[in-house]
């Protein structure tokens, strides 16, 4: 009985979050064939070649339908609730994430599209790494072991992280499903940490939480034999 009272305590407790998983799951499996059907009008394909393990042509742009589900059901979850993800992460600083955010899909799209240079798409990184320094107050500083860091370096140092982080999933999105599938195992440890450890800022949580549900319901049409790519 004692059992039953702890597991409903906590499955009361994490309910937003489930809610978010669900929600992106359903969005994320709903979206994805669209975002391919979309891929496939607007000429985002990528062709067979000694480089390519698909056989066939197979359409980009599913990372499209990944983060249009985290967004949506972010921006539901506040608007039907009227909370912020929490008091250190306010609205309007979610809304700069998620412009930014915006941004990099879109560099994302144009190299499908054009593909573009490398030193095109690292400049595009770089620019959305310093807009989350500047404009929206992410960086080093906010963990108080590096509370004093110098301006400069803390600049530096983050731009990298996220550059950095940007690209590792990049350069391993050459298997199928294996991108999805790190980055919801990924998130689900880090939202683990973030419920048990980080509960007076559980904006993390939160996004994490519907970042599992999108990539999971993605994962279907990703899967070997690819019928989309991230």
């Amino acid at each position: 009985m004692r059992f039953l009272t702890g597991l409903l305590s906590v499955l009361t407790k994490t309910a937003p979050y489930w809610g978010l998983f669900l929600g992106t799951f359903a969005l994320g499996y709903v979206l994805t064939p669209l975002c391919r059907e979309l891929a496939r009008k607007c000429g985002m394909v990528d062709a067979p070649s000694a480089r390519r393990i698909n056989t066939v042509p197979t359409p980009r742009a599913g990372g499209l339908a990944i983060f249009l589900s985290v967004t949506a059901a972010l921006a539901v979850y506040m608007s039907v609730t009227g909370a912020q993800l929490s008091p250190l992460f306010p609205n309007e600083v979610f809304g700069r994430v998620m412009g930014l955010s915006a941004a990099l899909v879109v560099v994302g799209l144009a190299d499908d599209k054009f593909g573009l240079p490398p030193l095109v798409k690292l400049l595009g990184q770089v620019a959305v790494a310093l807009g989350a320094f500047f404009w929206c107050g992410a960086g080093f500083h906010t963990v108080p072991f590096f509370a004093n860091m110098p301006l400069w370096l803390d600049g530096i140092l983050t731009t990298f992280w996220i550059v950095g982080a940007v690209n590792a999933f990049n350069l391993i999105d050459g298997l199928d499903g294996l991108a999805a599938g790190v980055t919801a195992i990924c998130s689900f440890f880090l939202l683990i940490g973030s419920l048990l450890f980080v509960m007076a800022e559980p904006a993390a949580a939160f996004i994490l939480a519907a970042l599992i549900g999108a990539c999971l319901g993605f994962i279907p049409f990703n899967y070997n034999p690819a019928k989309i790519f991230m």
